[in-house]
């Protein structure tokens, strides 16, 4: 009957123990997916920077194309305009 009601004991106390230990383990795995996620998020955070830093530069790069382009349309029109003018006013003389 003691024998017994220690063997009781002795086994309750590991399994409480094992209980802590697989608590702990538990912990151990729920830090690791924590990390994993914050990892992986703040790699999609970069991720998305990048793509809205390319965007932007994108953009720059067509509006910058856009002047050019602007301004040379502009310069081809001044340039026809005066040379229609020299060509009227050397008709006129």
């Amino acid at each position: 009957m003691i024998t017994s009601s220690s063997y009781h004991h002795h086994h309750q106390s590991s399994s409480s123990s094992s209980a802590s230990s697989s608590i702990i383990i538990i912990i151990i795995i729920i830090i690791i997916i924590i990390i994993i996620i914050s990892i992986i998020i703040i790699i999609i955070i970069i991720i998305i920077i990048i793509i809205i830093i390319i965007i932007i530069i994108i953009i720059i790069i067509i509006i910058i194309n856009i002047i050019i382009i602007i301004i040379i349309i502009i310069i081809i029109i001044i340039i026809i305009i005066i040379i229609i003018i020299i060509i009227i006013i050397t008709r006129i003389v």
